[in-house]
């Protein structure tokens, strides 16, 4: 993770309660049916037991999303099939499963991989 990208969610007294790391120009799989070109990929998501359920990982995606769309990216990210509240706010965020590897993480729970494509073009950094 030293050569990811990383977002630092603080709790109120300043102290790191979550952690996000990232790589950009990621691309899918082939098999993903999402249309090509670069992502984000999200490697990492970590909130400390306790700051849980506070929204920070929804923040932490919001931003990333807006970052990403800024630059003419997508995000893409993998999880597994029975990690539900993962799941839940990625499609609450429009990042749908696009690949699903059956057993990829054991007998009877499934490697899936979700994404969102690019909602604008990449910003015009010389205007």
């Amino acid at each position: 993770m030293r050569t990811q990208y990383f977002l630092i969610a603080r709790g109120t007294k300043g102290r790191a309660v979550g952690f996000m790391s990232f790589r950009k120009n990621y691309r899918l799989p082939e098999e993903a049916s999402a249309p090509p070109g670069l992502y984000y990929y999200v490697s990492t998501v970590i909130i400390e037991r306790a700051h849980r359920r506070q929204g920070l990982t929804r923040e932490m995606y919001e931003l990333l999303l807006e970052d990403a769309d800024h630059h003419g990216h997508g995000v893409a990210t993998r999880t597994w099939s029975t990690n539900a509240g993962h799941l839940a706010l990625l499609e609450q965020l429009g990042i749908d499963v696009v690949h699903t590897i059956p057993d990829g993480r054991g007998r009877g729970v499934d490697t899936l991989y979700l994404a969102r494509p690019p909602r604008r073009e990449a910003a015009d950094d010389g205007a």
